[in-house]
């Protein structure tokens, strides 16, 4: 957009235009305004600085491109605390690109089924299947299923809630009975079908009880083909407050989520340990509450008989923390639990996949952590907090500027790792390319048992964010696998280096 200076002649207007080798391509007369479209090539930084050198131009700007503010119009979105908390309101009310999700994108929420008759997901719904009996429908017979669907893809501006992908589609894939349960072999059965059949991203708000199971290689074997087939795997940590997290979270190639309230503490009843990978709002607070203020607003199914007020604080099963949109269809409840903490993460992954779809899993992954934020003022990964509590505003600019000082050399993903089937802590060097890279792993008494370098000329053509090459696999440097624990690495770039502890922890 140029303004040029009052009694400019025409013919020299013409002439500034003509030396871009641009023409007029719309003009304000109110403003002495001319937009001028630039020939392919020509930076519109080139343009603008040599029109400034012109004395007959008085301003000359770039002509930004603008977005309509998309903040959700629905009836309880200003309850959903979690989305402030993770930024999504900022990315709405910014207009971020990208921000509201794609229907390129499909998340199979792998569950009780999806109800067909509710207004947040019917809309949204591809065609899914039922793992306990394929002959049946997908049809939600027991509610989980419905409220996490919301959480992650919630449709927007029709009157309910909103979910953080807002625009992706949901898939309807049917391992939990009318009762909440299922098995490990439907889970799979379900989940390989969702790969198989368009997913992007499967949410798993399900795991084994107590925490304490012992992982199944033929789960983390099914996990690994999944996220290989180009899947984001996100699964909940459990709700047992347990150091030892749920299956499928706690497999390598998923990624595990705990549950914070609304201060940002780690929830009372979220699992925690090395497979947490993130957090997100599950609501809950020290105890919990059945009220939006602190748990996670969501759908549910519609009750059989009408509930008596809203929210109800009844012990009937059917009415309990609900929220009706008339008095005889109660379609929100609120929710706590490390299942609803899950879908927030599903939805980012869609979020980050429909902005740019050639994504892997491992660098949406990645991408999400690095760009987590650390609300207790941690640095690196914990066993609470695993890399922080998700941000989408961060994860779509980019921000893994804003990673703590410690870690914004190199870092290492996973971290814990488990070395098993195949799976190598990744080393993610942001700032590594043309730079000569070296890695020293030592154990706790100082000596090394593993090294490899790379020249500035091997780099220099490498990324090393999203597919960094730079990998250990847990063994020494004679192939020998190491055992359970910490261990260091000493990552050199260029001149400068820094030290982290990384953990195998199978």
């Amino acid at each position: 957009m140029v303004r040029f200076r009052p009694g400019v002649a025409a013919a020299e207007t013409r002439r500034a235009i003509d030396e871009l080798g641009g023409r007029q391509a719309g003009e304000l007369p109110e403003l002495r305004v001319r937009l001028i479209k630039l020939p392919p090539g020509l930076p519109v930084e080139t343009a603008i600085a040599r029109l400034a050198r012109n004395p007959n131009v008085e301003i000359a700007e770039p002509n930004m491109i603008v977005h309509a503010s998309a903040l959700p119009t629905d009836t309880y979105c200003p309850l959903q605390w979690s989305l402030n908390r993770i930024s999504a309101s900022q990315c709405w009310a910014s207009s971020v690109p990208g921000s509201n999700g794609s229907a390129s994108v499909t998340i199979a929420i792998a569950d009780s089924g999806i109800s067909t008759g509710h207004p947040d997901v019917a809309g949204k719904l591809v065609p899914g299947y039922n793992a306990i009996n394929p002959a049946l429908s997908t049809e939600d017979d027991n509610g989980h299923g419905t409220g996490v669907a919301a959480v992650a893809a919630g449709a927007a501006d029709n009157g309910g809630i909103v979910g953080v992908a807002r625009n992706a589609l949901l898939m309807p894939v049917k391992v939990l009975d009318d009762e909440g349960g299922g098995s490990e072999f439907t889970s799979l059965a379900g989940v390989l079908w969702a790969a198989q059949h368009g997913a992007r991203v499967i949410n798993m708000s399900f795991g084994s009880g107590g925490g304490d199971q012992s992982q199944s290689a033929i789960g983390a074997d099914g996990m690994r083909q999944v996220w290989e087939l180009g899947v984001v795997l996100v699964a909940a940590a459990g709700n047992d407050g347990s150091g030892a997290v749920s299956f499928p979270a706690g497999y390598p190639h998923v990624l595990g989520v705990g549950a914070t309230g609304p201060n940002d503490q780690v929830a009372f009843y979220s699992n925690w340990g090395p497979g947490v990978d993130v957090v997100a709002p599950g609501g809950g607070g020290s105890e919990f509450y059945c009220g939006f203020a602190v748990d996670i607003l969501t759908a549910t199914l519609p009750p059989a008989s009408p509930c008596p007020g809203a929210p109800s604080t009844s012990m009937d099963p059917n009415c309990a923390c609900s929220y009706y949109l008339t008095p005889t269809t109660t379609l929100y409840v609120a929710e706590a639990g490390t299942s609803f903490s899950a879908p927030i993460v599903s939805g980012l992954a869609a979020v980050l996949l429909g902005v740019d779809p050639a994504r892997t899993p491992d660098q949406v992954a990645t991408l999400i952590e690095a760009t987590a934020d650390q609300p207790q003022g941690g640095r690196g990964w914990n066993q609470y907090y695993g890399y922080g509590r998700v941000n989408m505003y961060r994860a779509l600019t980019n921000a893994v500027t804003a990673l703590p000082t410690n870690a914004s050399l190199a870092w290492t993903y996973p971290n814990p790792f488990s070395p098993t089937s195949g799976r190598c802590a990744t080393f993610v060097v942001p700032t590594g390319r043309g730079k000569a890279i070296s890695i020293e792993i030592r154990d706790v008494l100082g000596n090394l048992l593993w090294s490899k370098a790379m020249s500035a000329a091997e780099t220099a053509g490498l990324d090393l964010y999203y597919n960094s090459p730079l990998q250990w696999n847990g063994r020494d440097s004679k192939g020998r696998e190491l055992a359970n624990g910490v261990y260091t690495a000493r990552i050199t770039v260029g001149s400068t280096s820094c030290t982290k502890r990384i953990v195998i922890a199978r």
